[in-house]
């Protein structure tokens, strides 16, 4: 699991709930008149999961001994606390 895929991931998780949100009754989620921002939000969404897209299928993928270093990189700094325990259960099941 890259960064990017991580990001990708989350992004399509941001998305759908953005998506999923945008279908709410008007008001009932922002104050009115604010709704036309989620197409907004979706368009950027939209953007960024196509851009993570290219860059992850760009990526050649990083082998073994990548991945413990990135992990015991990252596993210590604020914010990757989670994607450090995701790649650290995948590593253990290699």
């Amino acid at each position: 699991m890259s960064p990017i895929s991580s990001f990708d991931s989350l992004t399509a998780v941001a998305n759908k709930f953005i998506s999923c949100s945008s279908n709410l009754p008007p008001g009932k989620l922002t104050s009115p008149g604010c709704d036309a921002h989620f197409e907004e939000l979706l368009a950027a969404t939209n953007y960024i999961l196509n851009t993570l897209s290219i860059l992850t299928e760009a990526h050649p993928g990083d082998n073994t001994e990548t991945m413990f270093e990135l992990l015991e990189e990252r596993k210590q700094i604020d914010g990757w606390e989670n994607w450090a325990r995701l790649l650290q259960e995948e590593m253990e099941s290699l």
